[in-house]
């Protein structure tokens, strides 16, 4: 539909559009019920650039356990709850025990730490309990490995 748009008029729809599909999958996928629960339990609804008037805004959730800031964002239909770690302490073993404790595919380096990854696939039939679990499971293995919290604070 968008692809063969020539017209300044047709780019510009095309991008509201993409924009607005991507809002609303983010919006859905938040409100999935595994996740909606964060924020019964210590998450709050957060937007992203909101001063960019450039990058349009999404919502995330924002928490904090046990010192470590997390983030859950989505981006292309996919989930990720990020965890702010001083990723100079992080090193390739840790990387490779969280793979083996989550699945080679459910975890990954971030910008800024690391993330837990929810596709579509493994957010089927997905209970908050789970969730949960894997968020506890996540920093309770950067405090056993010793591996500190990087707070970006004010980052946006």
């Amino acid at each position: 539909m968008c692809g063969n748009s020539t017209s300044r008029f047709g780019n510009i729809f095309c991008y509201l559009a993409t924009v607005s599909l991507e809002f609303n999958r983010c919006k859905k996928i938040l409100a999935e019920e595994a996740f909606n629960q964060l924020k019964y339990n210590g998450f709050k609804y957060s937007y992203t650039n909101t001063k960019s008037r450039w990058i349009t805004s999404m919502p995330t959730l924002i928490g904090n356990i046990d010192g470590y800031p997390l983030r859950v964002e989505v981006e292309r239909g996919v989930l990720r709850i990020l965890a702010d770690v001083n990723k100079d302490q992080l090193e390739k073993r840790h990387m490779a025990k969280l793979k083996e404790i989550f699945g080679k595919k459910n975890v990954s380096y971030d910008w800024l730490g690391v993330a837990l990854i929810y596709r579509r696939s493994r957010r089927k039939d997905l209970l908050y309990s789970s969730v949960d679990k894997e968020i506890k499971q996540l920093v309770n293995f950067f405090n056993t490995e010793k591996i500190d919290s990087w707070d970006i604070g004010s980052l946006d």
